[in-house]
């Protein structure tokens, strides 16, 4: 099984909606409820999301959570 290389967080460089979105996905929250959390649309938090998943370099949940966890995003 391949490891997850962490980068330093500093070089993430997620702006405070794409922060917000992480913590609300790290809760177990759906992309529709985030949508209504922060009144915006599913779709907007879809991008939000992918544009996380690139930024942090994973390609699942699972990686998302170590990322999110170990560096208290």
């Amino acid at each position: 099984m391949p490891t997850l290389e962490i980068k330093d967080p500093s070089t993430y460089k997620l702006s405070n909606r794409e922060k917000e979105v992480v913590s609300l996905i790290v809760k177990g929250m759906k992309i529709k409820d985030i949508a209504t959390a922060l009144n915006i649309k599913s779709n907007t938090v879809s991008t939000i999301k992918r544009n996380i998943y690139y930024k942090l370099e994973v390609k699942n949940i699972v990686d998302l959570l170590k990322i999110a966890l170990e560096h208290n995003l």
